[in-house]
């Protein structure tokens, strides 16, 4: 559905198809803006670049293979990716899980740098003029009240097929100051690790929020301090000490922290699954090893703590 700013595409593009032309797919992204949504259960999208975008998957998970590393997206966090990036991404489901890919063309990225990042004198007196680059920190980010509702306002815009491309381009250029300014956050938090050279933290925090978004992603499964390391190509020992510099825990006891996080909003669903379920849902095969870390996290068993967490 285009729409002079912006191109809805409603179905997953077929790579595999005969006469699928990459080319021309591509095309699109550098020529429009584009946004790409559609529900399955199942999908598979091989290895291939894309533009500057801000991907959302809702009603479940949604993976990302990106520099080496796997990155699971929800209703909870989103990712960003960079102009010129190479992934792939793979949703399989028992259930309908809704994709909702955001991309931004490089002229309104330009645009937008040139009136965000410049000093009000350049805006003023170099109208249509371009110079700063924009690049983001591409990992997964925590969707805040302001996101979440220009996100769902864009959606339901598409779902109910509205010719209203003033209110896209509206929220488009929202949504886009808004990852601005979150840059701006992020980078000083990069600038937080002391005795290294600025290109350096920013190079450094990069890989380290990597390992982060792949155990928040991937920690039902049994991870390594070499596999961590070699996700963000460190040296096993550089990367402990680097990681607990800026997260002030080891990977090992933030993995500990992801699973029982997990484990507890399981026992607060109400869903009624075993325990012996959701020790293995969060990567433990031995219930009494994961019953004594949950008493350690949260001061009584798994069993107690669904009884005084559902008063069903």
């Amino acid at each position: 559905m285009p729409n002079g700013f912006c191109e809805i595409i409603t179905s997953f593009p077929d790579f595999n198809r005969n006469g699928f032309n990459m080319e021309d797919y591509n095309r699109k992204f550098v020529l429009s803006n584009v946004v790409i949504h559609d529900e399955t259960r199942s999908v598979h999208y091989p290895e291939h670049w894309g533009p500057l975008s801000l991907k959302c998957a809702f009603n479940g998970n949604e993976y990302f293979r990106v520099n080496g590393g796997e990155i699971a997206i929800n209703n909870k966090k989103y990712l960003i990716l960079n102009e010129g990036n190479y992934y792939s991404s793979c949703i399989d489901s028992e259930t309908k899980v809704e994709s909702f890919s955001i991309n931004f063309s490089p002229s309104l990225i330009n645009e937008m740098a040139s009136g965000l990042l410049e000093t009000d004198d350049f805006n003023i007196c170099n109208s249509g003029y371009e110079r700063k680059q924009a690049v983001f920190g591409e990992q997964r980010y925590v969707f805040d009240d302001e996101m979440t509702c220009m996100i769902n306002e864009l959606r339901k815009i598409i779902f109910d097929e509205s010719p209203y491309k003033n209110a896209i381009e509206y929220l488009y250029r929202q949504i886009l100051e808004h990852l601005f300014k979150q840059q701006k956050q992020l980078n000083k938090n990069i600038r937080s690790v002391p005795k290294i050279r600025l290109s350096t933290q920013r190079e450094l925090y990069k890989r380290l929020t990597r390992a982060k978004d792949y155990i928040d992603s991937c920690y039902d499964r049994d991870l390594s301090l070499e596999e961590l390391a070699r996700v963000c190509y460190l040296n096993s020992s550089y990367f402990l000490r680097q990681f607990k510099n800026y997260y002030k825990v080891t990977p090992r006891q933030y993995l500990i922290g992801k699973r029982m996080q997990a484990a507890k909003e399981q026992l607060e669903s109400g869903k009624r699954l075993p325990i012996t379920d959701i020790c293995s849902m969060v990567g433990y095969s031995d219930l009494s090893s994961f019953g004594k870390l949950f008493k350690q996290y949260y001061s009584c068993s798994p069993e107690r703590y669904r009884r005084l967490h559902n008063h069903d």
